[in-house]
């Protein structure tokens, strides 16, 4: 059989079984998160079962997998890719790692669901490519379409999936076969679709593109300029510190030979601040995105205070929680430090009287920013806000405010001791 017809037929079989995958755990995540919240609203003494009882099936589960323990999500899928000769996403090993995600999510801790859908394609890829005598380049290029095709179906962003692979996952290596890569995304997002129709409810840019972001900037002015470029270095710090904590709480951890009293140490501190505030649990981004009470708060030193107090404790709960041994993605939680960031810096400029850009328009740059910060990955947010916006007006605006972020958050990734992306 002709090679490039059998890589067609593989990609094929890899995203619809990616795609298929990837929308059941999105699926089981968003309901499983529904009953959570639905518990805890009928106690405060459920935000100390719920985070205790993950603590016990932690203890049960990871004891067995500690002789393989690897990494999950991005992580994951990159190390099988740097160690193509021999397998290492295997299906028990892939299996424990997703459960343990998905109640780690459903139960309030700051985690994402982005890592753990990337490590769905990456394993699926991994099967395939294993399952034959492939090249090893071959073998990277299937592991890479299953992760696209699975990142694409839950986020519906079949672009910013395959640039994202490209650039984070290969590291900018194989681009001769970004189109089976593009394809896998855009199929497995027709799964998707199929599947669930409209409703996808947990995709992080899904929520993005309902920004209502105006048609231009219509005086891009000195200003503007200045308002986005302090914006950008802003967002640009946020995603560098997020990378460096989460790379020194993960280096202690390590070092620590993955003590489990730091488990049991975070996951009281997790009650703890339950008990204080619903909004220290999970990484909710619909209070940043909701445009029309951003506008009608008042921006007074009060809510300036209490977005600045709960960034830093959510960014710092995230990061121990992920780096003390509780599973799940760092994507979405990056992201959500940079509208809660966006949101502070233009309440801050408000406050003072400097003109910005309207507030969609800052969550969005927040957004593109934030990716090229922490994820070291400035096309894929260009892309993500082009395929947000419907005018060419704001596109050099958003690159520049892109190069920025990711120029000004070098200094603290280069820091970390771990790298993640």
């Amino acid at each position: 059989m002709n090679e490039k017809i059998r890589l067609f037929i593989l990609s094929s079989i890899i995203a619809l079984v990616a795609g298929l995958f990837a929308t059941a755990f999105d699926y089981a995540v968003h309901h499983g998160t529904l009953f959570s919240k639905g518990l805890m609203s009928l106690g405060d003494y459920w935000k100390v079962i719920i985070p205790i009882g993950i603590l016990i099936i932690y203890m049960i589960v990871k004891k067995p997998m500690e002789a393989y323990d690897t990494s999950y999500g991005v992580k994951a899928v990159q190390n099988e890719l740097e160690n193509i000769k021999s397998q290492v996403m295997t299906i028990p090993h892939v299996a424990s790692k997703l459960f343990l995600s998905a109640i780690s999510i459903s139960a309030g801790f700051a985690v994402g669901s982005f890592g753990p859908t990337a490590h769905i394609g990456g394993a699926i890829g991994s099967q395939v490519a294993y399952g034959d005598k492939f090249d090893d380049d071959t073998r990277r290029i299937l592991i890479a379409m299953g992760t696209a095709a699975a990142l694409s179906a839950v986020q519906r962003s079949p672009l910013f999936s395959t640039i994202f692979v490209m650039e984070v996952v290969l590291a900018g290596n194989y681009f001769k076969y970004i189109i089976p890569i593009l394809y896998a995304s855009v199929l497995a997002t027709i799964v998707d679709y199929t599947l669930v129709g409209g409703n996808n409810a947990y995709s992080i840019l899904s929520e993005i593109k309902t920004l209502e972001v105006d048609s231009s900037i219509e005086t891009l002015n000195l200003n503007i300029v200045f308002s986005i470029a302090i914006i950008a270095i802003f967002i640009g710090v946020v995603g560098g510190l997020y990378i460096f904590f989460l790379s020194e709480f993960n280096f202690i951890y390590s070092s620590k030979n993955k003590n489990r009293l730091l488990t049991v140490f975070i996951v009281g501190v997790t009650c703890v601040l339950a008990l204080i505030s619903s909004d220290f649990l999970y990484v909710d981004t619909s209070m940043v995105l909701d445009t029309h009470m951003a506008l009608n708060a008042p921006f007074s030193p009060d809510s300036i205070r209490f977005l600045a107090i709960l960034l830093f404790v959510k960014l710092m709960l995230s990061t121990s929680q992920q780096g003390f041994g509780i599973h799940g993605g760092n994507f979405k939680p990056g992201l959500y430090f940079g509208l809660i960031g966006g949101m502070l810096i233009y309440a801050v400029l408000n406050y003072l009287g400097i003109q910005t850009p309207s507030y969609p328009i800052v969550m969005l740059i927040s957004a593109a920013c934030v990716i090229s910060s922490f994820a070291n990955a400035p096309l894929s947010a260009i892309v993500l806000a082009v395929e947000t916006i419907e005018d060419t007006g704001l596109i050099i605006p958003i690159i520049m405010a892109v190069i920025i972020a990711h120029l000004s958050s070098r200094v603290l990734v280069n820091k970390a001791k771990n790298k993640f992306y």
